[in-house]
């Protein structure tokens, strides 16, 4: 356990680390070598990256990319070793020497396949669904779904747990159960019919999940980083409203 006086010597070392990486970004940038930019992301965030993918191909030319694709607690581990310069992971707070800044909200929504949906909207009238598939037990955004029915007096009781909402996915569509799963990715099926919102007093259940770009305190990101996620932010806004 570090000392006080030894606390203070490692938070300042990590920000002259942050200072340094972000220097020679900017210096590579300067001399009109592409910068080596090492970025996270959760699976739903690259889906709608790849949705658009003129803005990944605009950023790849002026960076040397190296993109990751996991969960939020191992993308913020990688910031946390400097194996990642920064991570689009589902919003929560971070200490030291984390910074969050909030990128976008995404639209989960309560689907189930179409021969199961009065059985759950029966057991949502009882506050309690009984076939329930949802992430893994850890994962902030099982917390937040949780938390979101729980406020509507509305309790689960878990049937299966999985990492990869793919996987979900093709559960429900087996009618194995019903889940909270992004927008983007049961859209199509809503379209189709092979899947529906079950109602719960005569409304959809929608659940927010917020995300956020986790980088070092006092590492500051160089523009051309900044400006991609922003163009990330803005097809978040499109995607789900």
């Amino acid at each position: 356990r570090f000392t006080p006086a030894g606390k203070a010597v490692y938070q300042t070392g990590l920000k002259q680390q942050a200072v340094m990486e972000s220097l020679k970004a900017e210096l590579k940038h300067s001399l009109h070598e592409k910068p080596e930019v090492r970025l996270g992301m959760v699976d739903t965030v690259a889906a709608m990256l790849l949705s658009s993918p003129s803005v990944l191909d605009t950023f790849s030319d002026i960076t040397n990319l190296s993109l990751t694709v996991n969960n939020s607690r191992y993308l913020q581990n990688q910031v946390g070793e400097h194996k990642l310069d920064c991570a689009i992971v589902v919003e929560r707070y971070a200490a030291q020497p984390f910074q969050n800044t909030h990128l976008g909200t995404e639209a989960m929504v309560l689907v189930a396949a179409p021969n199961l949906c009065r059985e759950v909207e029966r057991d949502m009238a009882k506050h309690r669904i009984t076939n329930f598939i949802t992430y893994d037990e850890p994962s902030l955004t099982t917390r937040s779904i949780k938390h979101a029915l729980h406020d509507k007096s509305i309790e689960v009781n878990t049937s299966i747990t999985a990492t990869i909402p793919d996987l979900m996915l093709n559960l429900v569509l087996r009618s194995k159960g019903c889940a909270v799963l992004p927008y983007l990715l049961v859209r199509s099926y809503l379209a189709s019919g092979e899947l529906v919102l079950p109602r719960y007093n005569e409304a959809a259940m929608m659940v927010p999940r917020n995300f956020s770009v986790l980088a070092l305190s006092n590492r500051v990101l160089p523009a051309y980083i900044t400006s991609f996620l922003d163009d990330i932010a803005a097809i978040m806004t499109v995607q789900y409203n």
